[in-house]
């Protein structure tokens, strides 16, 4: 898988973390347990 095909899924997922932290508070935690990989893995 390329590095561009990681970006994309990454940016995607986070959209989908977001709009899900509106409807459900476990989302939240959810977010706040990979959003240091998710730093990680766009640099």
């Amino acid at each position: 898988m390329s590095t561009e095909t990681l970006k994309q899924k990454l940016l995607k997922l986070r959209l989908i973390i977001d709009s899900l932290k509106a409807q459900d508070p476990a989302a939240m935690k959810l977010s706040v347990e990979l959003e240091p990989l998710l730093k990680a893995a766009d640099q």
